[in-house]
Protein backbone atom coordinates (compact mmCIF):
# COMPACT_ATOMS: atom_id res chain seq x y z
CA UNK A 1 0.00 0.00 0.00
CA UNK A 2 2.93 2.33 0.58
CA UNK A 3 4.50 1.87 -2.63
CA UNK A 4 0.40 3.40 -4.21
CA UNK A 5 0.73 5.51 -1.55
CA UNK A 6 3.89 6.94 -2.34
CA UNK A 7 3.40 6.95 -6.48
CA UNK A 8 0.52 8.89 -5.87
CA UNK A 9 2.50 11.74 -3.37
CA UNK A 10 4.49 11.88 -6.72
CA UNK A 11 1.92 12.77 -8.64
CA UNK A 12 -0.48 14.96 -6.91
CA UNK A 13 1.37 18.24 -6.65
CA UNK A 14 1.82 18.19 -10.71
CA UNK A 15 -2.22 17.00 -10.39
CA UNK A 16 -3.33 19.86 -8.03
CA UNK A 17 -1.54 22.49 -9.99
CA UNK A 18 -2.40 21.72 -13.25
CA UNK A 19 -5.96 21.48 -12.05
CA UNK A 20 -5.82 24.64 -10.08
CA UNK A 21 -4.17 26.50 -12.73
CA UNK A 22 -6.85 25.03 -15.75
CA UNK A 23 -10.51 26.13 -12.80
CA UNK A 24 -8.83 29.29 -12.60
CA UNK A 25 -7.35 30.57 -15.90
CA UNK A 26 -8.80 28.20 -18.70
CA UNK A 27 -11.58 30.66 -20.07
CA UNK A 28 -14.87 29.38 -21.21
CA UNK A 29 -16.14 32.08 -23.29
CA UNK A 30 -14.82 34.80 -21.47
CA UNK A 31 -14.75 33.34 -18.00
CA UNK A 32 -12.82 31.08 -15.98
CA UNK A 33 -14.43 27.79 -14.50
CA UNK A 34 -14.45 28.91 -11.18
CA UNK A 35 -16.84 32.15 -12.36
CA UNK A 36 -18.82 29.83 -14.18
CA UNK A 37 -19.35 27.62 -10.72
CA UNK A 38 -20.15 30.79 -8.74
CA UNK A 39 -22.68 32.01 -11.58
CA UNK A 40 -24.62 28.73 -11.42
CA UNK A 41 -24.85 28.10 -8.15
CA UNK A 42 -28.41 26.32 -7.28
CA UNK A 43 -30.58 27.35 -4.02
CA UNK A 44 -30.27 25.14 -1.09
CA UNK A 45 -33.59 23.31 -0.26
CA UNK A 46 -34.39 21.30 2.83
CA UNK A 47 -36.84 20.07 4.73
CA UNK A 48 -37.63 23.84 6.26
CA UNK A 49 -37.97 25.20 2.33
CA UNK A 50 -41.64 26.28 1.78
CA UNK A 51 -43.81 27.11 -1.43
CA UNK A 52 -42.19 30.38 -2.15
CA UNK A 53 -38.75 29.07 -1.64
CA UNK A 54 -39.89 26.41 -3.97
CA UNK A 55 -41.05 28.99 -6.71
CA UNK A 56 -37.53 31.13 -6.19
CA UNK A 57 -35.95 27.49 -6.62
CA UNK A 58 -38.06 27.23 -9.89
CA UNK A 59 -37.06 30.41 -11.34
CA UNK A 60 -33.43 30.36 -10.82
CA UNK A 61 -33.72 26.38 -12.06
CA UNK A 62 -35.01 27.74 -15.27
CA UNK A 63 -32.42 30.28 -15.98
CA UNK A 64 -29.39 27.83 -15.34
CA UNK A 65 -30.49 25.47 -16.65
CA UNK A 66 -31.07 27.38 -19.79
CA UNK A 67 -27.66 28.27 -19.61
CA UNK A 68 -26.12 25.29 -18.90
CA UNK A 69 -28.15 23.43 -21.63
CA UNK A 70 -26.41 26.46 -23.90
CA UNK A 71 -23.18 25.82 -22.67
CA UNK A 72 -23.20 22.14 -23.05
CA UNK A 73 -24.28 22.47 -26.60
CA UNK A 74 -21.32 25.11 -27.48
CA UNK A 75 -19.09 22.52 -25.92
CA UNK A 76 -20.35 19.57 -27.67
CA UNK A 77 -20.18 21.57 -30.80
CA UNK A 78 -16.45 22.98 -30.14
CA UNK A 79 -14.82 20.15 -29.18
CA UNK A 80 -15.94 18.61 -32.55
CA UNK A 81 -14.77 21.57 -34.32
CA UNK A 82 -11.63 20.92 -32.71
CA UNK A 83 -11.31 17.13 -33.45
CA UNK A 84 -12.45 17.74 -37.07
CA UNK A 85 -9.29 20.19 -37.30
CA UNK A 86 -6.83 17.81 -35.72
CA UNK A 87 -7.56 15.10 -37.97
CA UNK A 88 -7.21 17.19 -40.91
CA UNK A 89 -3.80 18.76 -39.91
CA UNK A 90 -3.20 15.11 -38.88
CA UNK A 91 -3.43 13.72 -42.50
CA UNK A 92 -1.84 17.01 -43.99
CA UNK A 93 1.39 16.14 -41.93
CA UNK A 94 1.07 12.98 -42.83
CA UNK A 95 0.93 12.98 -46.85
CA UNK A 96 4.20 15.97 -45.92
CA UNK A 97 6.00 13.23 -44.07
CA UNK A 98 5.63 11.22 -47.04
CA UNK A 99 6.61 13.33 -49.58
CA UNK A 100 9.80 14.58 -47.32
CA UNK A 101 10.79 10.93 -46.88
CA UNK A 102 10.47 10.15 -50.54
CA UNK A 103 12.18 13.21 -51.78
CA UNK A 104 15.28 12.50 -49.52
CA UNK A 105 15.16 8.77 -49.97
CA UNK A 106 14.05 7.77 -53.52
CA UNK A 107 14.04 4.31 -53.85
CA UNK A 108 13.77 3.61 -50.28
CA UNK A 109 10.84 1.67 -48.88
CA UNK A 110 8.96 4.19 -46.60
CA UNK A 111 8.70 4.17 -43.02
CA UNK A 112 5.21 2.75 -41.46
CA UNK A 113 2.41 3.86 -40.48
CA UNK A 114 3.08 3.82 -36.66
CA UNK A 115 6.23 5.78 -37.20
CA UNK A 116 4.49 7.98 -39.35
CA UNK A 117 1.64 8.82 -36.85
CA UNK A 118 4.18 8.97 -34.15
CA UNK A 119 5.93 12.23 -36.37
CA UNK A 120 2.50 12.86 -37.29
CA UNK A 121 1.39 13.29 -33.65
CA UNK A 122 4.38 15.47 -32.50
CA UNK A 123 4.11 17.79 -35.37
CA UNK A 124 0.37 18.28 -34.39
CA UNK A 125 0.63 18.77 -30.61
CA UNK A 126 -0.85 21.95 -30.44
CA UNK A 127 -4.35 21.23 -32.00
CA UNK A 128 -4.04 17.99 -30.00
CA UNK A 129 -3.85 19.47 -26.66
CA UNK A 130 -6.78 22.00 -28.22
CA UNK A 131 -8.89 19.17 -28.89
CA UNK A 132 -7.99 17.67 -24.89
CA UNK A 133 -9.18 20.81 -23.68
CA UNK A 134 -12.27 21.43 -25.61
CA UNK A 135 -12.82 17.75 -24.03
CA UNK A 136 -12.41 19.12 -20.53
CA UNK A 137 -14.93 21.75 -21.19
CA UNK A 138 -17.15 19.67 -22.68
CA UNK A 139 -16.76 17.23 -19.21
CA UNK A 140 -17.47 19.90 -17.27
CA UNK A 141 -20.87 21.17 -18.33
CA UNK A 142 -22.12 17.75 -19.04
CA UNK A 143 -21.17 17.48 -15.02
CA UNK A 144 -23.63 20.73 -14.46
CA UNK A 145 -26.02 19.14 -16.84
CA UNK A 146 -26.46 16.16 -14.34
CA UNK A 147 -26.58 18.28 -11.50
CA UNK A 148 -29.26 20.69 -12.72
CA UNK A 149 -30.92 17.27 -13.68
CA UNK A 150 -31.29 16.07 -9.76
CA UNK A 151 -31.72 19.31 -8.65
CA UNK A 152 -34.95 19.41 -10.57
CA UNK A 153 -35.40 16.02 -9.43
CA UNK A 154 -35.61 17.58 -6.15
CA UNK A 155 -37.33 20.30 -6.75
CA UNK A 156 -40.08 18.26 -7.95
CA UNK A 157 -40.24 16.07 -5.22
CA UNK A 158 -40.17 18.91 -2.51
CA UNK A 159 -42.99 20.50 -4.61
CA UNK A 160 -45.15 17.17 -4.50
CA UNK A 161 -44.55 17.08 -0.39
CA UNK A 162 -44.89 20.55 0.34
CA UNK A 163 -48.13 20.83 -2.31
CA UNK A 164 -49.72 17.47 -0.60
CA UNK A 165 -48.95 18.97 3.01
CA UNK A 166 -50.73 22.03 2.21
CA UNK A 167 -53.93 19.90 1.07
CA UNK A 168 -54.27 18.02 4.26
CA UNK A 169 -53.62 20.96 6.15
CA UNK A 170 -56.77 22.63 4.05
CA UNK A 171 -59.03 19.72 4.65
CA UNK A 172 -57.87 19.82 8.34
CA UNK A 173 -59.36 23.36 8.71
Amino acid sequence: MSDVLGTLSIGYSSYDEYANSFMKNALFKGKTLEDWEKEIELPVLNESSNIEDLRLANIKYIEMLRLIVSNLSYAKSTLKVCEMHYERKMQQVRIEILEQYKDENPGKRVPGADTINNVAQNRCIQEWISTGIAEAFLLFWQTQHDKIKYFDSRLTNLGFILNTEEKYQFRAN
